[in-house]
């Protein structure tokens, strides 16, 4: 069965994987939010 979590920052991100108590394999899956000026921080995904 297929449970989504939404976390919002590193430091919750980390607190919630201590405290998850998995019976499986869990699989993450992350991206990172823009800048305040709208841009990406990642050179890679700007155009």
């Amino acid at each position: 069965m297929v449970i989504e979590h939404h976390v919002e920052g590193y430091e919750p991100f980390l607190k919630f994987m201590e405290e998850l108590k998995a019976d499986g394999p869990v699989i993450v899956l992350y991206s990172g939010s823009k800048l305040p000026n709208g841009k990406s921080w990642c050179s890679d995904c700007v155009d």
